[in-house]
């Protein structure tokens, strides 16, 4: 089943990353052409990759996949990468979303982070979203994806293809 409006977002770990044979696996899964998919990387490992293994680095994004900093946000050095085209966007960390509730400062960072990412015309998502003041908060300083089980608790493959035949999209937040 392809549906042309998804997007899949794979987490990397350092191994899966920096071993031979992911944009074989990428173009091979994604049927070719792998634009659809969104590799999630922690900052320090995404560095790395540029900077040690630059052959490697433009083998992936040659397979069509976009790059994400995983967890923005939690390093200080993750903003020197959004100088160069190909980061598609980031992630906020849940550690930020968690304190948005009880922290005006951790406001003020989040609005920031997100109005940086806007204005470079990245995707901006935020981790942890839990219940319906975060997703308020998150909706409000424009962010494009949210992440979280106060959206929806993990679902099986089955249960998600059902969720994707159906025509009804009015999934809604509970608070748990």
């Amino acid at each position: 089943m392809r549906c042309p409006e998804l997007r899949v977002s794979v987490n990397l770990f350092p191994r899966q990353l920096s071993g031979p044979g992911l944009e074989s696996v990428l173009r091979e899964s994604a049927g070719g052409d792998a634009a659809f998919v969104e590799l999630e990387v922690d900052e320090p490992l995404l560095t790395g990759l540029v900077q040690e293994a630059p052959a490697h680095f433009a083998a992936i994004r040659r397979t069509g996949a976009a790059f994400v900093i995983d967890h923005y946000g939690r390093t200080l050095g993750a903003i020197s990468l959004l100088r160069h085209g190909f980061v598609s966007g980031f992630k906020i960390d849940k550690s930020l979303t968690l304190e948005l509730g009880t922290s005006m400062r951790v406001r003020m960072m989040f609005r920031a982070i997100a109005a940086l990412g806007k204005s470079l015309g990245l995707s901006v998502a935020a981790e942890g979203v839990e219940d319906t003041a975060q997703r308020a908060f998150v909706t409000t300083a424009q962010s494009d994806i949210m992440q979280g089980n106060g959206l929806c608790r993990p679902l099986t493959a089955a249960s998600f293809e059902a969720l994707l035949l159906t025509e009804d999209d009015s999934m809604t937040l509970t608070d748990s």
